[in-house]
């Protein structure tokens, strides 16, 4: 009678006996024992339940069920895997936390999977808001760091007393979050240290120094040593003198941080060769738009054969038919072809298929 027991067993596909079967092992533990009596009845009751239809919808009961009996997730270097049956991960969707880039971790991902949403993300996302955030900004700033999710409160207040007590305003902090929110994962050491390098490489004041930081955050991640490589790019390569790079920096200090990347240095450089030599441009020119320094070469240089091509290619600012650095990299294709080559798009566009 075991044998037909587990015959009839088999042989309900449908879920209805399956999900009935399942409750009834699940409650006595064990198969049925082999008193025929009871095997006879409890087939029978299986027989006895209304088939379904694989297309029915199913009921919060069988969902339930579901999830009681799917097997054990495996470890997995996708969240994806664990999202259906992880309320943090659900949670941090919801938020626009792209998920893709934290798993590339492995270790952090394997800590947020076990992170419990309201015992340790909704702290953090509270201290965030407490902190000036609005939640539409928390996916972008997890995103960018979510270390954040394993820094202690304790420390991260710490972060909020120091800049305080270096007279950054509850806005410049707020700021730090959306533009840099890998500083808060700087020690406090580091944090103070790279200040003070940066003040004495450059002889600013604390006034200066909070000013550059407010606009351009990560460049309190800058080491002694990659501040002093930026200042021989500037003055070595070239050619400006220490109150020209100290009003750059002033003014422009994303030419700094741009230079953490390894290839920006060397693309400052040759855009700077290009300005400087082909086109005739002195210090003081590029100084009025050093912006133009973070522009491709290619895309200078295009611009610069298309006037050259049409006799206006004239940036002497005392003459007239004067064309200013900006015309380079503040405006578009068509713009700079109307304002200062006084031709159409198409005709640029043709032009670049000949060079």
């Amino acid at each position: 009678m075991l044998i037909q027991f587990l015959r009839i067993f088999q042989k309900s596909t449908k879920f209805g006996p399956f999900q009935y079967a399942y409750r009834k092992i699940n409650q006595r533990n064990v198969l049925p024992n082999n008193n025929d009596n009871e095997l006879i009845k409890f087939s029978k009751e299986l027989e006895s339940i209304g088939k379904c239809n694989a297309l029915d919808t199913l009921n919060a009961d069988n969902v339930e069920l579901l999830n009681e009996i799917r097997p054990n997730l495996k470890k997995s270097f996708n969240l994806a895997a664990y999202v259906n049956v992880s309320e943090t991960l659900q949670q941090l969707v919801k938020l626009n936390v792209d998920l893709s880039l934290i798993e590339k971790d492995d270790k952090l991902a394997s800590f947020i999977v076990r992170c419990d949403f309201e015992q340790d993300i909704q702290p953090l996302l509270r201290f965030l808001l407490d902190n000036g955030l609005n939640i539409n900004q928390m996916g972008e700033v997890l995103t960018s760091n979510p270390y954040l999710f394993t820094i202690p409160s304790e420390d991260l207040n710490v972060h909020i007393s120091y800049f305080k007590f270096r007279k950054f305003t509850p806005q410049d902090i707020t700021g730090f979050f959306v533009k840099y929110p890998k500083l808060f994962s700087l020690k406090i050491q580091t944090i103070d240290q790279n200040l003070a390098d940066l003040g004495e490489e450059y002889r600013l004041t604390a006034n200066e120094i909070r000013h550059i930081v407010r606009r351009h955050p990560r460049i309190i991640s800058m080491s002694n040593h990659q501040l002093k490589k930026c200042t021989f790019v500037f003055a070595e390569q070239m050619g400006f003198n220490e109150d020209e790079i100290r009003s750059l920096i002033i003014r422009n200090a994303v030419l700094w941080t741009k230079q953490v990347n390894r290839d920006y240095p060397k693309d400052i450089v040759r855009s700077f060769e290009y300005v400087n030599t082909t086109m005739q441009i002195n210090h003081e020119q590029i100084l009025k738009f050093p912006l133009i320094l973070l522009r491709r070469v290619r895309l200078i240089r295009e611009r610069h054969l298309y006037l050259k091509s049409l006799n206006r290619d004239q940036y002497d600012p005392t003459k007239p038919l004067y064309v200013p650095l900006g015309a380079f990299f503040q405006i578009d294709d068509a713009q700079f072809c109307i304002e200062y080559a006084k031709t159409c798009i198409d005709d640029f566009n043709r032009f670049l298929k000949t060079i």
